[in-house]
C-alpha cells in the first residue's frame, strides 16, 4: 500500500433559509433556546466540518441502502469494504482499516468568506451575525403556548470549506504504476453526496424549513508522489480550474490520471 497523491477541493456553501447548528454547551439561564455554534476568536457562525462530513456520510448511505436497522453509522466489516463507496469515501473503524487503508476523505471546518462577515456587520439585527427565530408549540388540547428561541445564520450566508481527497495505491506490488488507484473511482459519490445536501438541508429542524444550502465546486488542486530514483517529491498545482467555468469532478478525475507516473 502506499500514498498516490491527492486532489483538494474548495466548497462554497450558501444558505437559502436560515442555519441552525447548536451549540448546546454555551445555553444560559435566561439566554437564547437554541444558539449556534461560534469561532470562540471571532465570535462569527461557522460550519463544524463534524456536522458537514457527517451529513454527507448518512445521505450517502441512504442512497446505498447502507443504512443500519439500529440506525447507527455504516461500516463494513469484511472484505465488501473495498467495493463500498461510503466506506472507502469516508473511512472505517481502526480494526478494519487494515484492509481499506487510512480514511480518504478530509473535510475542514466552513467558515464564512469576507463578503458574508461583511454583510453581518451591516445588518441591524438584535445580535451581532446571527438573527433570532422565534417560535412557538402549541398543545392540542389546551391551545397552550410554550414559546421558545432559535439563533440561526441569516438566509444569503456564504461558507467556504476544503475537502481533500486521498488516493491510495492498495495492491500488494508496492512499486506497480500500471495501473491507476481504484479510489480514483469513488470521487464522484462526493460529488454527489453534496447534491443530495442539497435536497435535504444542513443543521437542525430542517422540517421546519431551516437549514436549506445550495453549494458549489469553486476551485481545486491536484498533488501527485513523484519518484525519480532516490528521490520522492510532491508535485502539486496550485489549482486545475479555470475561473470562467464551473469546476467539475469529472474534469478533476482526468486531470489527476494525466499526471500519474507513465
Amino acid at each position: 500500500m502506499k500514498f498516490v497523491g491527492q486532489i483538494s477541493m474548495t466548497y462554497e456553501i450558501e444558505c437559502e433559509t436560515g442555519l441552525h447548528i447548536g451549540d448546546e454547551g454555551t445555553l444560559q439561564i435566561g439566554g437564547i433556546d437554541g444558539p449556534v455554534v461560534k469561532d470562540p476568536e471571532t465570535d462569527h457562525p461557522y460550519i463544524p466540518a463534524s456536522s458537514l462530513k457527517g451529513k454527507l456520510r448518512s445521505q450517502l448511505e441512504w442512497a446505498t441502502g447502507n443504512v443500519t436497522e439500529d440506525g447507527g453509522v455504516h461500516w463494513c466489516s469484511d472484505e465488501s469494504v473495498l467495493s463500498c463507496p461510503v466506506c472507502r469515501l469516508f473511512g472505517v473503524p481502526a480494526e478494519v482499516e487494515e484492509i481499506t487503508g487510512p480514511t480518504r476523505l478530509i473535510i475542514r471546518d466552513a467558515y464564512p468568506n469576507d463578503e458574508t462577515v461583511e454583510k453581518w456587520e451591516e445588518f441591524d439585527m438584535v445580535l451581532p451575525y446571527t438573527e433570532l427565530k422565534s417560535e412557538n408549540w402549541i398543545n392540542r388540547l389546551t391551545a397552550e403556548a410554550t414559546p421558545r428561541t432559535n439563533e440561526r445564520v441569516p438566509k444569503g450566508s456564504v461558507f467556504e470549506t476544503e475537502c481533500t481527497f486521498r488516493l491510495f495505491d492498495l495492491s500488494e506490488d508496492s512499486s506497480s504504476t500500471d495501473n491507476e488507484p481504484e479510489d480514483l473511482q469513488y470521487l464522484s459519490y462526493l460529488a454527489t453526496g453534496f447534491e443530495l445536501l442539497e435536497g435535504s438541508w444542513l443543521g437542525g429542524n430542517g422540517s421546519r424549513g431551516y437549514g436549506s444550502v445550495t453549494t458549489s465546486l469553486t476551485n481545486a488542486s491536484i498533488a501527485v508522489i513523484e519518484n525519480t530514483g532516490d528521490d520522492i517529491a510532491f508535485a502539486a498545482d496550485d489549482s486545475v480550474c479555470d475561473d470562467t467555468e464551473e469546476v467539475q469532478i469529472e474534469s478533476l478525475v482526468e486531470q489527476f490520471r494525466d499526471k500519474l507516473p507513465s
